[in-house]
C-alpha cells in the first residue's frame, strides 16, 4: 500500500498556522446565461458561435397573430374566381368579404401571418429562420418552400443565451460566404477542396462535350443540305 506524500501534509499544516481560520475555499458564484447555454447544449464558443453553419430540422411555421386594432390588414379578391384572401394566413376561399372579417373576430380561427419557421438543432437548441433570411429570391409564404421534418443547412446569426435559442439563415449566398473559421472543429478541409475541384472539372467537361455535339450537329446539317 502506498503512503500519500507526506510534504502535501506539511504544507496544509504550514498555511493553517501563517493564516489562522482563513477559508481556502473558492467564493461561489452562479453561473451566467452564457455558460448554463453551453452546459446544456454540450457546446463549447469554439463549436458553436456565431457564423458556425450548422444541421437543423424543421419542426414548425412560425406565425404572427392578427390584432383586433391592426390598419395593414386589407383583403385582396381574386378576379379570376371572385374569392378573397386573408392577407395573412392567405387563405383564399372566402365568397364573401364579410367572411373574412369574422374569420379575423372568431378566436382562432386565423392562424396568423407566417413570418418564418421554427427549427430544432442537433445539439437541442431551437432555431428561428424569418422569411427573408429562407432564401435569395424573394418568399412571401414559407410553407411554399419549406417542408415540415425536412432537414437544412444554416449559418448561425445571433445567439440568445437567455432562452437557449438562435436566429439561422439558409440563403444561399450567407452559406457560401463563410470562411474556415467557422467551419466544424472536424470539418475534412482536404476532401472538401477535392470535391469542389471534382465538381469543377466535371462542368467544364459538360460544357466542351455541349460545345463539340453543337459543332458535329452544324456539320451534319450543312453536309446534308449541300
Amino acid at each position: 500500500q502506498e503512503y500519500p506524500d507526506k510534504r502535501i501534509t506539511l504544507y496544509d499544516i504550514r498555511d493553517e498556522l501563517s493564516n489562522r481560520y482563513a477559508d481556502k475555499r473558492v467564493p461561489y458564484h452562479g453561473l451566467t446565461n452564457e455558460e448554463k447555454f453551453y452546459l446544456l447544449s454540450n457546446e463549447s464558443p469554439e463549436s458553436f458561435k456565431e457564423g458556425s453553419i450548422v444541421l437543423c430540422k424543421v419542426i414548425g411555421i412560425a406565425r404572427r397573430k392578427p390584432k383586433g386594432d391592426e390598419p395593414d390588414i386589407q383583403p385582396k379578391r381574386n378576379e379570376e374566381t371572385g374569392m378573397w384572401q386573408c392577407p395573412l394566413c392567405l387563405r383564399d376561399n372566402f365568397p364573401e368579404l364579410s367572411e373574412i372579417w369574422n374569420h379575423f373576430d372568431t378566436t382562432g380561427s386565423c392562424p396568423g401571418q407566417a413570418v418564418g419557421i421554427r427549427v430544432r438543432l442537433d445539439n437541442g437548441v431551437l432555431g428561428f429562420i424569418a422569411t427573408k433570411n429562407l432564401s435569395d429570391q424573394k418568399i412571401t409564404n414559407p410553407e411554399e418552400r419549406i417542408k415540415i421534418g425536412k432537414q437544412i443547412y444554416a449559418k448561425v446569426l445571433r445567439i440568445n443565451y437567455e432562452k437557449v435559442s438562435a436566429d439561422l439563415t439558409c440563403k444561399t449566398s450567407d452559406l457560401n460566404s463563410s470562411d474556415d473559421k467557422n467551419r466544424d472543429l472536424y470539418y475534412d478541409t482536404e476532401a472538401a477542396d477535392k470535391a469542389k475541384k471534382a465538381k469543377e472539372a466535371k462542368k467544364n467537361k459538360s460544357k466542351k462535350v455541349n460545345r463539340k455535339s453543337v459543332y458535329l450537329y452544324n456539320a451534319k446539317y450543312s453536309i446534308a443540305t449541300a
